[in-house]
């Protein structure tokens, strides 16, 4: 009963939010998401980091697909049609039994991991994504005037704390780093957003991948001021560093 509770809590929070601003946010991305898979063949999905399966369960790919969620975490009963496995033996598992994967989805997942973890996620992104491949990432963008609305909207939920400060939301407007935001992004356990910027991300990014294109979420042409999310559509680079 608790899991269910759970789900239903973050479901809510999210693509169900009754907030009407988060969301939008969040059904801005979840939408952009599916129309960045199109494709007139079968082919093998995996999502990392899936939380309750609800975006493959959506994707309406060609039939006989293989898609597969990842997500060691979160239980969930919402949608059942794709399989969800905890493990990443599993997820290999299902390289060796249907070949690498033509896509790998990771959407608002990095910004909770430190450095060294991402770069570790990196790799078994490269490791399990066919030659051809394409990894398809979101993140959220935590600095500006996204980050405002973002950070007002949690500290109504958690209410100020350490996280959520007034020095720290100062900061993160400017793109800037208090020391305990510096401290923060380096522990080794589920981060929260604060002093994530997806810059930083992106240079730990480009030493596996080539970024074929960049974009914004939810208004798509106007650039990290006005949206609160980012989007890359990568493939493998030649020789990872």
């Amino acid at each position: 009963m608790k899991s269910l509770q759970k789900k239903y809590v973050y479901d809510n929070y999210t693509y169900n939010s009754k907030n009407p601003l988060a969301r939008f946010a969040h059904r801005s991305r979840f939408n952009l998401g599916l129309k960045l898979i199109r494709t007139d063949k079968k082919i093998n999905v995996l999502d990392f980091g899936c939380a309750d399966g609800r975006f493959l369960n959506s994707l309406n790919v060609y039939p006989g697909s293989n898609l597969v969620g990842y997500e060691p975490f979160m239980e969930s009963s919402l949608f059942d049609k794709v399989p969800i496995v905890k493990t990443w033996e599993e997820v290999k598992g299902q390289c060796k039994k249907n070949q690498k994967f033509d896509y790998v989805l990771c959407f608002e997942v990095l910004e909770h991991l430190n450095v060294k973890t991402q770069i570790d996620v990196f790799k078994k992104f490269f490791e399990v994504i066919k030659d051809e491949g394409k990894l398809i990432i979101s993140v959220p963008v935590e600095f500006g005037f996204p980050s405002v609305l973002k950070n007002i909207r949690r500290v109504s939920l958690h209410g100020s704390s350490e996280i959520y400060s007034l020095k720290n939301i100062f900061f993160s407007f400017f793109r800037k780093k208090t020391k305990f935001m510096k401290s923060h992004r380096k522990e080794d356990k589920y981060l929260s957003h604060m002093g994530f910027f997806y810059q930083d991300m992106e240079n730990i990014l480009l030493n596996n991948f080539n970024i074929i294109k960049k974009s914004f979420s939810p208004f798509r042409y106007l650039g990290s001021n006005l949206n609160s999310q980012v989007f890359y559509e990568l493939n493998k680079i030649k020789t990872p560093s």
